[in-house]
């Protein structure tokens, strides 16, 4: 059984720089309002074919959501992984409605990858910027 951990450590571990997985294993569904900013739908999440592309490095941090309250979604998931040799695995306490409880970014279902990734990459990572004449001087010039 993977270890629980609380919507504020999870947080602070979204803060702190170091690569983190934070996954919500639930299916997608049309009457599903809302969820975090990150979706991987529990039917591909423990397949051979999906993970390394996902999650290449074995050692990376794993936070695994779902409804809680019964739910054993992610801890289906977590036993996947473990057994595909992923460490460091571990279940968000009260999943997603704790993390909205919390007052924590939900976003309705059709938004979810593309809408919430970009203000979220912005805020978090910092990317510099640039238009699409510098792109393209930058890649003529075989720039990374």
């Amino acid at each position: 059984m993977p270890r629980t951990i609380s919507v504020d450590q999870v947080h602070a571990m979204l803060a702190d720089g170091t690569e983190i997985a934070f996954l919500d294993m639930r299916e997608i569904s049309p009457t599903m309002p809302a969820t975090r900013s990150w979706r991987s739908p529990s039917r591909s999440a423990g397949s051979s074919c999906c993970l390394p592309a996902w999650i290449p490095r074995r050692s990376t941090r794993i936070v695994l959501t779902d409804d809680r309250d019964g739910d054993v979604t992610a801890e289906t998931a977590a036993g996947r992984l473990a057994r595909h040799g992923y460490t460091g695995i571990a279940l968000l306490d009260g999943g997603v409605p704790a993390w909205g409880a919390a007052g924590h970014d939900l976003h309705p279902e059709y938004e979810v990858v593309a809408k919430p990734f970009g203000p979220f990459a912005r805020r978090h990572g910092k990317p510099a910027e640039i238009g699409p004449r510098e792109l393209a001087a930058a890649h003529a010039a075989g720039e990374d």
